[in-house]
């Protein structure tokens, strides 16, 4: 995915008029890229986590959160 002459994300820099990034070749670009990879990699699980947590809560928290006004 990240090949610089062949993967989709060059590509799509080429196509866009960039030049071809190369995500490894200095130590602060090659951070970011798996900082970016390991973002796009665990938020969607965090956040399924989360909706399930917040849909496993019993009606009388909610009711009882209506009542005093939270948010």
């Amino acid at each position: 995915m990240l090949e610089i002459r062949f993967g989709p994300v060059a590509s799509f820099a080429r196509w866009l008029g960039w030049d071809s990034p190369s995500f490894f070749g200095t130590p602060e670009i090659a951070r970011a890229t798996i900082m970016v990879m390991d973002a796009w990699t665990f938020i969607p699980f965090m956040m399924i986590m989360l909706l399930a947590g917040l849909q496993s809560l019993p009606r009388e928290v909610l009711e009882a959160v209506r009542v005093d006004g939270a948010t």
